[in-house]
């Protein structure tokens, strides 16, 4: 007697790749917003960038590549788009029942991204233009999959901001963050915990006049801040459907940052005192990990209050047994 053949499970890349395909003949209107899609990249491909002393091309991603190749802190801007396209898979099925067929209402929006890109190609200022690219191609959503779907794809959209590079207006930021978690660590270890540690601008001193640290751009916190709302970002779309809980959880990834970097800037401190100076510049280079591990563990308790259980469904009551007949 023959056994019966086992047919081998399908890899996970297998199931993916099938999963795939399906949606992909499921989702209409694709080549209405495949035509709309290229040509709005080739506009911004040829007539982009006007700003050539700096990148000697055209392309507004020849510019984006040039300042993410030159900054380190805007280099993460590389991975945005995958991690947006990564959300909307996530979402998948809530995104395919948003779909109600082509929107003219997105047109307002589409010619308000063009203005955009037009003043920022004007007057040299390519970033101006980049925020025109992104509201454009989400208008290209309302207008090919309608309103709702326009809707639904807010919250991913929002990251593809992160794309943006801040080059020199990063200062603008960093320099107000580093005072101000400067004044908040110095004044908790001085006036709290009696350790006579003064503050000269963004520097950290001791009695002597002596500078022991300086919170610098790198340690002000605009590398956890952008970090945190993409993370924010993302844990906000995933986890909550209401529009007032997102934008909170987004919200909160400001002061979040500013507080993880209030406790890292403060350990150095407390540490320093206690085991000496050595041991304080160790904990400020080697334990950067302190200003997320504070944050992320604050803004998960702060979703864990505004969770959205699930609705129990109501089981039918068991009806009352018949008498039996005597």
């Amino acid at each position: 007697m023959s056994e019966a053949k086992v047919e081998p499970r399908p890899s996970l890349a297998q199931e993916f790749t099938a999963e795939l395909i399906l949606y992909w003949k499921q989702w209409p209107h694709k080549i209405l917003f495949g035509c709309l899609f290229t040509a709005w990249v080739l506009l911004f491909d040829y007539f982009g960038n006007s700003t050539l002393g700096y990148m000697n091309t055209p392309s507004i991603f020849g510019w984006l590549e040039y300042c993410y190749y030159n900054s380190e802190d805007d280099s993460f801007g590389r991975w945005i788009p995958l991690m947006v396209i990564g959300l909307f898979w996530w979402k998948r099925q809530e995104m395919r029942e948003a779909i109600s067929g082509p929107w003219k209402g997105a047109l307002p929006l589409l010619i308000a991204a063009i203005i955009l890109h037009l003043a920022g190609y004007m007057i040299q200022q390519t970033r101006i233009s980049m925020f025109g690219f992104l509201l454009g191609i989400y208008s290209l959503l309302g207008l090919t999959w309608g309103r709702k779907f326009m809707w639904a794809s807010t919250f991913p959209m929002v990251l593809l901001v992160f794309c943006v590079p801040l080059n020199a207006l990063a200062e603008t930021i960093t320099f107000p963050m580093r005072i101000l978690i400067t004044k908040l660590s110095v004044g908790a270890a001085h006036n709290i915990l009696g350790i006579e540690v003064f503050r000269n601008g963004s520097q950290i001193m001791n009695a002597k006049g002596v500078a022991m640290y300086d919170v610098a751009p790198a340690c002000s916190g605009i590398r956890s801040l952008v970090t945190l709302v993409a993370l924010s970002s993302i844990y906000g779309f995933t986890s909550f459907k209401t529009g007032w809980k997102r934008g909170l959880i987004v919200i909160l990834s400001l002061p979040l940052a500013i507080l993880g970097n209030w406790v890292r800037v403060t350990t150095v401190i407390v540490v320093g005192e206690a085991f000496g100076l050595q041991y304080g510049l160790m904990i400020e280079q080697k334990f950067g990990f302190i200003t997320f591990a504070v944050a992320l563990g604050l803004l998960l308790l702060v979703g864990s209050y505004l969770r959205e259980d699930v609705a129990p469904q109501s089981t039918p009551k068991n009806p009352a047994p018949n008498p039996e007949p005597a």
